[in-house]
């Protein structure tokens, strides 16, 4: 098991900021609908795309590949939480596939919201930013936001 302590400590703290009326913030989003996800085998292989990318390569991963999921939510570098998107297989679903970082000499944790393909190509295209969890798409942090018709429910991390 994956120990995501600090990702959790840093969504708690985003938590507790409170937010405008009718929304919710990016803690409690995440503390609602995240899930944790395993560096696996297959984690660090294959291609990279462009550093500091990691939220246009990872939609563009899952745009190219059917079998691809885009998650958006944060890893730890060195136990430091930072945003960040990967994806992952259908197939093999509770590991990250890596689309930007080279393998480290650390461990790291993966804490995030697995989105269905559609709506993150609708969410780049209408707000012009890679990136769901963000300023630019505070329709998502509407509290009246029907999220199972955003967040990929097929098969997840257990």
């Amino acid at each position: 098991m994956t120990d995501i302590s600090h990702i959790r400590d840093w969504v708690l703290f985003l938590k507790s900021i409170g937010s405008p009326e009718g929304y919710i913030n990016r803690g409690e989003l995440l503390d609602k609908h995240g899930l944790t996800y395993a560096v696996g085998p297959r984690t660090f292989l294959g291609p990279r795309g462009r550093r500091h990318g990691c939220f246009q390569n990872s939609a563009e991963m899952a745009f190219d590949n059917d079998q691809l999921i885009y998650v958006e939510g944060y890893a730890t570098v060195i136990g430091v939480p930072i945003e960040h998107a990967w994806v992952f297989n259908k197939k093999d679903s509770s590991h990250v596939i890596e689309t930007t970082m080279e393998k480290p000499d650390f461990d790291m944790e993966f804490y995030g919201i697995p989105f269905k393909t559609e709506y993150v190509r609708k969410t780049a295209l209408k707000t012009g930013v890679w990136g769901i969890i963000s300023h630019t798409n505070m329709d998502l942090l509407k509290k009246t936001t029907k999220m199972g018709q955003i967040i990929y429910t097929g098969r997840g991390p257990t």
